[in-house]
């Protein structure tokens, strides 16, 4: 999993294209859903801020 601190789009007639921008965080594993508690409370925590 990766986090990035930016990211850019563009949109063409034909794609969306996605540019991402400064990787912040980056964490290896061998199964997708090694980091889905920590990601839930993340998103979680989001939602709470204002």
């Amino acid at each position: 999993m990766a986090g990035f601190g930016a990211y850019e789009y563009a949109v063409t007639a034909t794609q969306v294209l996605f540019r991402f921008l400064d990787v912040v965080e980056f964490l290896p594993h061998d199964t997708s859903d090694v980091h889905l508690d920590e990601l839930r409370a993340e998103l979680a925590g989001r939602g709470q801020r204002r």
